[in-house]
């Protein structure tokens, strides 16, 4: 028996705090913790449908305005978010 699955490297960590006006994301590296900038920062609904995407300033944050999803208050395991992160010339 075969269980699919996928494995992936990274030494970066997306991290959000969701609003109700705004939101925030930001991203860190993980064996050091510090702000990354330039990172492309994508936020995805779990159908894969794209909600937001930005990239990072030299601070390694960025503002997300608005609602991400209208009149969206709360996730359950089927409505959450997923983010994925690319940074150009990861070595």
């Amino acid at each position: 028996m075969y269980i699919q699955s996928a494995a992936l490297v990274t030494n970066l960590s997306v991290h959000f705090k969701w609003g109700r006006d705004s939101s925030l994301v930001w991203v860190t590296t993980l064996d050091r913790a510090t702000p990354v900038q330039s990172v492309a920062v994508a936020v995805r609904d779990c159908s894969g449908k794209l909600l937001w995407q930005g990239k990072t300033d030299k601070s390694g944050r960025q503002n997300i305005k608005g609602e991400l999803v209208k009149g969206k208050r709360h996730l359950t395991a089927k409505t959450g978010f997923r983010f994925t992160c690319q940074r150009k010339n990861c070595r």
